[in-house]
């Protein structure tokens, strides 16, 4: 009989382990991180490069290579980091943090991207000197389950609900971090401004 007990208790041990686990992994959201760069001073969002070839034997060959960002010249693994963010954010299946740095490498800015692409959750934005510039909230989407009766039958309809949307407390601050103003948002609607 005490086996019996024995074995029970470490199954059900057992059990509220696995639940745990479980839950704690799936109730987490995981973001994968990137980087990426930015012209501070520009608000051009384009990266190129440019290539200049001589012609020898019939032959075009290229002798110079420039890299750009927002029309400013940068080294290959800047352009090659910007690049690949670019494109990561459009196919991503998983939500990311986009981490900006300027090209420099001080953090221009921190933000949350969701599987649609848009801004979700936390944003902060930085001056020059490490300083916070913004600092607020994208409205955190998560899909709203509603119900209905259709032919006497109850069922379940997932309704996205909008995505990329300010909400809360956004606060602005000047270069030496003095509160500039308040602003509060619900879903995208200004409710003040202080």
């Amino acid at each position: 009989m005490t086996y019996y007990k024995l074995t029970i208790q470490k199954i059900t041990i057992f059990l509220a382990l696995i639940i745990f686990i479980c839950h704690s992994s799936f109730s987490q959201i995981k973001y994968q991180t990137i980087l990426t760069y930015a012209n501070r001073d520009s608000i051009d969002t384009g990266v190129s490069s440019m290539i200049r070839n001589v012609r020898e034997n019939g032959k075009m060959i290229p002798i110079e290579k420039k890299f750009y960002i927002n029309k400013k010249e940068v080294d290959k693994v800047k352009y090659d980091t910007r690049k690949y963010a670019d494109s990561i954010m459009f196919i991503s299946d998983i939500p990311l943090q986009i981490i900006t740095l300027d090209l420099d490498g001080d953090t221009i800015s921190k933000a949350f991207i969701n599987t649609t692409h848009l801004y979700t959750g936390m944003y902060i934005e930085f001056y020059k000197n490490g300083k916070t510039k913004i600092k607020g909230n994208y409205y955190d989407s998560t899909l709203d389950t509603t119900k209905f009766e259709s032919k006497g039958i109850l069922q379940s309809e997932i309704v996205p609900l909008p995505y990329g949307y300010k909400d809360g407390n956004w606060t602005y601050y000047d270069i030496n971090g003095k509160l500039i103003k308040n602003e509060t948002f619900e879903k995208g609607e200004k409710n003040n401004a202080r």
